[in-house]
């Protein structure tokens, strides 16, 4: 935790005197001498440079879902549970060329608590994560939008879990630097990829350095009352530690985006094949169905 800690911090000081040549407190958009050489620096931003994994279980965001699981390593787990994550990106600062206000740098942060509820053992807690991390994305005036991150994963098991099979944790906790980019190579469709590697592995038994990690997502126009949209997307993740086998994730349905309150809310169906998206059970695998709604704040 401290090394994860430390790293933000230092990539906050060395990124943020170059970013912003001006700061003043309660200043939407500074315009003074980056004004002069065609560049502007905003404070929390109201979209994103790098567009969000859609169908991606670990992404921080609020998610409610009912999960039907037809198939289950977990031992004493249920076969229904209810999902819940809480979370979001956070824009923090942007710097973009002049007339580009869609271009150029930005910092992101991000974190949620994403865990899982036995509905067949009184909602029992299974196991929970804690996720954050730090973002940087450049999106140079052509071609695909990269992003540099470092991310924190932490797993926990339930109390309750624990009390009820006496199961102990493995203490699960991932720390990596990633790099990635996405491409909307039409105009409804974009592919991303990245790469990552594991700088801080708290039991190195189970786990390994390497994740790789790409998926395809569809958004299609309004179609109902102007507001409405349907979207499709699929993600697919590799762990070194799982030989590479592949986790996938299906998720689609309908969308719509307020752009007043800078939110995307969706509701559809989500489709999962592989690992369990709770790190304290990442060596046993499951596939399941569910049914929710996922803000993206």
């Amino acid at each position: 935790m401290k090394k994860a800690s430390s790293t933000i911090v230092l990539w906050f000081v060395l990124l943020t005197p170059s970013l912003a040549p001006v700061a003043r407190a309660g200043d939407v958009e500074v315009t003074g001498e980056s004004a002069s050489s065609g560049w502007h620096t905003v404070f929390s931003p109201d979209s994103d440079l790098y567009p969000r994994y859609v169908a991606d279980p670990r992404r921080p965001r609020f998610r409610v879902v009912r999960m039907s699981f037809q198939d289950s390593e977990i031992a004493d787990a249920g076969d229904t549970r209810f999902g819940l994550m809480v979370g979001g990106r956070y824009g923090f600062l942007r710097f973009h060329p002049d007339a580009a206000p869609d271009r150029g740098i930005q910092i992101d942060l991000e974190g949620a608590i994403s865990g899982q509820f036995d509905l067949d053992s009184s909602q029992d807690n299974i196991g929970w994560d804690g996720l954050y991390g730090l973002q940087v994305a450049w999106a140079p005036r052509r071609g695909p939008v990269l992003r540099f991150a470092i991310f924190h994963q932490s797993a926990h098991l339930g109390d309750e879990f624990i009390e009820e099979t006496g199961r102990e944790r493995i203490n699960y906790t991932r720390q990596e630097h990633a790099a990635g980019a996405s491409w909307g190579f039409r105009s409804h469709w974009r592919v991303y990829g990245e790469a990552a590697r594991g700088f801080d592995l708290r039991n190195e038994q189970p786990q390994d350095r390497w994740r790789g990690q790409y998926g395809l997502e569809y958004e299609s126009d309004t179609v109902i009352g102007n507001h409405w949209g349907w979207y499709a997307a699929v993600d697919s993740n590799h762990y070194q530690e799982d030989h590479w086998n592949a986790t996938a994730t299906f998720q689609g349905g309908l969308r719509r985006h307020v752009e007043r309150l800078a939110r995307t809310y969706r509701f559809g169906i989500e489709y999962g094949n592989g690992r369990s998206q709770m790190g304290e059970f990442s060596r046993e695998d499951e596939r399941y169905i569910a049914l929710g709604v996922w803000f993206d704040l």
